[in-house]
């Protein structure tokens, strides 16, 4: 029997409720477009660049005139990715996939950081951090592999996610599953100097809409709560046996993460029905 990383009956939840929009001919992607999409892409950014700042009467006008800007910067970037990844991007994911979404996330940080490499700029592939790259995962109290590391660690996950796409097939893995390991590998490998949490989620959402769910929103209001969870999640994944790191044999912690992802998939779900009741009912 094949373990999961997220209960069985929340994944039967999620596949009743797709099933019943699949069943009802319920269009769910323009309903997901207006109310489910920009959410996430909005929230995305706020996680990082949190608004919360506007909102304060004693912050300084200049500061809030520059998260305005930058906030319109990372929703922009996170469209174009988002566009480019569900016309360009076919699963298992690949490196380059990767790498290429988190340039097109914030080009403008890769082509001023990497000034003098013409490659990155020319290929659009954002490079895995250096030698002298070492950072801190956002709200972390841990450190990410060392960059020595981040080959083997990002052709570990390549490949665990190839498995798992076998697996799907097989009806032995849930699609929500590849999705919330996705994200929180991405997030726990670090692989870029910036740009990694944007990455993770958003290709998270490519991963969903390729298998027919809606994206996931985490918002802003929930940022602590969201980084605690990765936090408790790495805790788990290093404190597990280094010879049992199978992708099918999660933490606990782990498992609260990847609930956590099914969780929001399952409340866009429910925004998916409820516009269409509303609908049906006026």
């Amino acid at each position: 029997m094949v373990n999961h990383l997220i209960s069985l009956e929340l994944l039967k939840e999620l596949d009743s409720k797709r099933l019943y929009i699949k069943r009802n001919h319920i269009d769910p992607e323009e309903i997901e477009h207006k109310f489910i999409l920009r959410e996430a892409r909005q929230h995305s950014a706020r996680i990082e660049k949190p608004k919360a700042l506007l909102y304060n009467p004693d912050a300084d006008e200049e500061a809030k005139e520059m998260r305005k800007r930058d906030f319109l910067y990372y929703e922009d970037n996170l469209e174009q990715a988002w566009e480019y990844g569900i016309l360009n991007i076919s699963l298992p994911l690949g490196e380059e996939d990767i790498r290429r979404i988190a340039f097109l996330i914030d080009p403008a940080y890769f082509e001023q950081r990497y000034n003098s490499d013409n490659e990155v700029f020319r290929l659009q592939l954002a490079p895995f951090r250096g030698l002298t790259e070492g950072v801190r995962v956002s709200g972390s109290l841990y450190t990410p592999p060392y960059p020595a590391k981040l080959p083997r660690e990002m052709q570990r996950l390549i490949k665990d996610m190839a498995e798992m796409g076998k697996l799907v097939k097989e009806g032995e893995v849930h699609p929500v599953e590849i999705a919330a390991y996705c994200h929180f590998q991405l997030a726990r490998i670090h692989p870029f100097s910036d740009a990694n949490g944007r990455t993770s989620r958003m290709l998270q959402d490519i991963i969903l809409r390729k298998h027919n769910f809606p994206a996931a929103a985490f918002f802003e209001g929930e940022r602590r709560f969201y980084y605690k969870l990765l936090e408790d999640a790495e805790r788990g994944y290093r404190q597990r046996d280094p010879k049992n790191k199978d992708f099918l044999k999660a933490s606990g912690e782990e498992e609260r993460f990847f609930g956590f992802v099914g969780a929001k998939v399952n409340n866009s779900l429910d925004k998916i029905l409820d516009k269409h009741f509303v609908s049906v009912l006026q």
